[in-house]
């Protein structure tokens, strides 16, 4: 009986794996992390059949929603990507961009296919940064200098 119960979970959740649908667009933003006051790129690729795109919506930490309606509609074929930006200063945006809160900021693309479409990603703006560049180095150094304490107290230890 357990055995049977177990290959009906394994079964279902093979069929709910294998019945995902494929969006019609994806979003992507870059960086996904920025400081105060800079700006991010804003990529959305078609990525089965045509697509209309009709608007991206931007919400920040506050609440504050940033809006680029597309009047006419973008048509984005399989493939197309097309790729907007926004920070402060940026005009084309209602209100004005503006990414001086820090926090987590939603985006989220209005689209058909031919259904109606919705895409979210997030960014963060933030003071605080972690460098990748400076990992690699500093972990090399910590291992080295761990190593070479090592022998150092094999060392002492033998002429003891």
């Amino acid at each position: 009986m357990k055995h049977l119960t177990l290959i009906s979970f394994v079964a279902i959740a093979l069929l709910l794996m294998a019945s995902t649908v494929q969006a019609a667009i994806w979003v992507r933003v870059e960086p996904s992390k920025i400081p105060p006051n800079e700006k991010v790129t804003i990529i959305i690729t078609a990525t089965s059949g045509n697509n209309i795109i009709d608007k991206i919506v931007v919400t920040d930490p506050d609440g504050t929603t940033y809006t680029k309606d597309y009047d006419p509609n973008i048509l984005l074929k399989e493939g197309e990507s097309l790729l907007e930006v926004f920070g402060t200063g940026v005009t084309e945006w209602s209100p004005i961009a503006d990414t001086s809160t820090e926090g987590w900021y939603s985006v989220v693309v209005w689209g058909y296919s031919p259904e109606e479409v919705k895409m979210e990603n997030k960014f963060d703006v933030s003071r605080y940064f972690f460098v990748p560049e400076f990992a690699l180095p500093s972990i090399l150094v910590i291992v080295v200098g761990f190593a070479l304490l090592n022998i150092k107290h094999k060392i002492t230890k033998k002429h003891l």
